[in-house]
């Protein structure tokens, strides 16, 4: 919801998906790598340092 609440009107949210991973057995990828990318203001720059913090 970040990435639709923050993009400006006109804007474009993107979402991407592809196999990901070995599978182990030969049989393929067993995992699902996700992606969302949006054409919004972004995170200002003195607060990326803390986006991994719990609870920011």
């Amino acid at each position: 919801s970040n990435a639709v609440k923050f993009t400006p009107s006109g804007g474009k949210v993107t979402l991407s998906a592809s196999p990901a991973g070995t599978g182990g057995n030969g049989g393929g990828a067993r995992e699902v790598a996700v992606s969302v990318a949006d054409t919004g203001p972004g995170i200002p720059e003195a607060d990326q340092q803390r986006i991994f913090e719990k609870f920011y």
